[in-house]
């Protein structure tokens, strides 16, 4: 796979780190704006003060939304929680011509991964329109959530705003199996953002030295850089390999000195025998 490397601005960093947080790069700012919406018509349920009280399998919340010119339209659903920890919740998100079912499994289950947190693109925008979309739990129960907002990501100039991310990035890439290796050249300080899912089994080194490796945009690597050219190499060790091994070879010298003293005092019990 292609490995993609961009550089994020070091200022609001800590909004970039572990956040998939787009007001953190000025790039994006005057890109995405906040939309006025109504929520039109419920059925089956009531929706009031961070509450969803379902008691009907067949159920919806009906949102009007205008929508901007030559934009993208995105739902943005937030700490969505079910009443009952131990219940799995299933929410169904539908506009015009977009439909996403996302799963939320209860801590404990086999799938369990914290996405209470929902961001869904609900489509594209030539120019200014009105849209429909409907939120349906499949469930009933009762549901706690943080916030409901909607969002509008305007499409101008945004070939240039990539092209602007990817002006500078890591250059003669060579990568093995367990290690990856490039170059580049910082005009300013920065991070460099790294396509490859976050493991704690990479270290990464700049210029030959240890650096600390950051999750970067929820899932992937990032690592801060000074301005200059530096050597970047990640290092992959299967986690906690070393310390299996030890304890492994621990293991084997203690049940062999055992087996070694089982069977020096068998021989001598013999020998007393004869």
């Amino acid at each position: 796979k292609e490995l993609i490397s961009i550089i994020v601005p070091v200022y609001k960093l800590e909004k970039y780190i572990e956040s998939i947080d787009y007001y953190s790069n000025p790039i994006y700012t005057n890109s995405i704006s906040s939309l006025p919406y109504e929520i039109t018509k419920t059925h089956g349920l009531s929706i009031k003060d961070g509450i969803v009280k379902v008691n009907d399998k067949d159920n919806f919340i009906e949102i009007s939304v205008i929508n901007n010119d030559d934009s993208e339209l995105y739902l943005e659903f937030n700490g969505i929680q079910n009443e009952n920890p131990y219940n799995k919740t299933i929410v169904n998100y539908t506009s015009d011509d977009e439909n996403w079912i996302e799963t939320i499994f209860y801590l404990g289950e086999n799938f369990y991964i914290d996405n209470s947190d929902h961001l869904l693109y609900m489509g594209y925008d030539k120019f200014s329109n009105s849209r429909t979309l409907k939120i349906q739990f499949k469930h009933t129960g009762t549901y706690f959530y943080d916030s409901l907002k909607i969002y509008s990501l305007s499409m101008n100039g945004m070939k240039d705003d990539v092209n602007k991310l990817k002006y500078q990035s890591l250059e003669n890439i060579k990568i093995t199996p367990n290690n990856v290796k490039g170059d580049i050249t910082m005009n300013s300080n920065g991070v460099l953002f790294l396509s490859i899912p976050y493991n704690e089994g990479f270290k990464a080194y700049v210029d030959g030295k240890e650096a600390e490796l950051l999750k970067a945009n929820i899932t992937y690597m990032g690592i801060e850089l000074n301005e200059g050219y530096h050597t970047i190499e990640l290092r992959y060790e299967t986690p906690y390999l070393n310390t299996g091994l030890k304890v492994s070879f621990a293991s084997f010298i203690i049940l062999a000195a055992i087996s070694i003293t089982d069977i020096t005092i068998y021989l001598n019990k013999k020998k007393k025998a004869q």
